[in-house]
């Protein structure tokens, strides 16, 4: 696992897209968050109103579908380019994610994670 996590870190750099970290805290609930600093997406719209990073958000399902063997969903729960300090991702399942999506513009993560462990 190790080997894994540090393969997709250089991964994410070589490809420029920012640094990513992995957050297991809430894998027992169903869910992967994961964290993205510096974001070549986010730098790209700049003063945005809401998350802006779908194309990062499809490559992170994408990619943890395929390691899976389960077709996974992702959301933005923060974004640079709204002043937070790192963008971050939830992957799920897409019914256990539907209910977050109003959510978003709404409450911090935080509060999203809160509502999605339910």
């Amino acid at each position: 696992m190790v080997e894994f996590l540090q393969s997709l870190q250089q991964c994410w750099r070589t490809h420029g897209w920012g640094s990513i970290e992995l957050d297991f805290t809430h894998q027992p609930q169903g869910f992967l968050v994961a964290k993205v600093q510096n974001s070549a997406f986010a730098q790209l719209a700049a003063d945005s109103t809401q998350p802006v990073c779908f194309l990062e958000a499809g490559i992170l399902a994408a990619f943890f579908s395929q390691l899976t063997g389960q077709e996974l969903h992702c959301i933005q729960t923060t974004c640079e380019s709204i002043g937070a300090d790192c963008n971050r991702f939830v992957l799920g399942l897409a019914h256990r994610l539907e209910p977050a999506e109003p959510l978003v513009t709404k409450f911090d993560h935080d509060a999203i994670m809160q509502q999605l462990c339910v």
